[in-house]
């Protein structure tokens, strides 16, 4: 059982900035910031056509789930999203699945985004990293100003999910800012765009076009974003610290030695 209380290292600022963006996003099914094509038409979140339900239990005394679900008459196509959201770091994570539970294959299902949504703030800048291709300049940081209308897109090379891109991001605004993973399902892909009032990011798996056999089920990468104030290097380190409390095993209760 982790501890009862907030990370001495979160201020409550922190946790306004996360809760905020995830009412926003994960209050209503509609809502979820989650886009795919089916049958050439674009699904955002589980429309209410699709009578979409929603569960919540809390998984330990820091951590809740949420799990929306709802299914198109029409095709059989089910979609679940499980939101896992942390009590003492600002950070939440949402993977989604889709299962056809009709008789029949499925239409296309193409161009699937696990993350489709909007951070809102001004003067944002993307910190980003070219990865792992057998050069001395390999994971090479680099900070790039969004401005309105401009587009930065990112995918590896050949399935290998690190080779010349590396799935985590930072987005400073003015005075905050969020650090962004995406699942490592060999080839991913990222898309920033800069807008007058912040930053839209679309990630997923790259080019998803197919169709489910009955019974078959895929999911997205899953997605993490971390909220932060102040600067870059305090969201560093409150992204290790929650990788440490939380996702790194722990053998027979105790924390990894170096």
């Amino acid at each position: 059982m982790h501890a009862t209380t907030a990370s001495p290292t979160t201020k409550p600022e922190d946790m306004l900035k996360s809760r905020a963006w995830t009412e926003r996003h994960f209050a209503r099914a509609a809502d979820l910031p989650i886009s795919f094509v089916l049958d050439g038409k674009t699904v955002r979140g589980i429309p209410e056509a699709w009578h979409p339900t929603s569960s919540w239990r809390l998984i330990d005394a820091n951590i809740t789930e949420m799990v929306f679900a709802g299914t198109d008459a029409a095709t059989g196509l089910s979609l679940q999203v499980v939101l896992t959201q942390y009590l003492d770091y600002p950070a939440v994570e949402w993977v989604a699945w889709f299962t056809n539970t009709g008789t029949t294959t499925t239409p296309i299902i193409r161009d699937i985004l696990a993350l489709d949504g909007d951070f809102r703030g001004s003067s944002p800048v993307l910190y980003h990293c070219n990865g792992d291709y057998y050069s001395a300049e390999g994971y090479t940081s680099q900070e790039t100003a969004l401005t309105a209308g401009s587009v930065m897109s990112f995918a590896p090379n050949g399935g290998r999910s690190c080779d010349g891109a590396f799935p985590y991001y930072r987005i400073t605004f003015a005075g905050w800012g969020l650090s962004l993973a995406i699942g490592w399902p060999a080839q991913w892909a990222a898309r920033f765009a800069g807008q007058a009032d912040g930053v839209h990011v679309r990630a997923g798996q790259e080019k998803t076009n197919l169709r489910l056999a009955p019974g078959e089920t895929i999911r997205t990468p899953r997605l993490a974003v971390l909220f932060w104030s102040g600067d870059s290097r305090r969201g560093v380190n409150l992204w290790r610290r929650w990788y440490l409390a939380h996702l790194l095993p722990r053998p027979n209760g105790q924390p990894l030695r170096p």
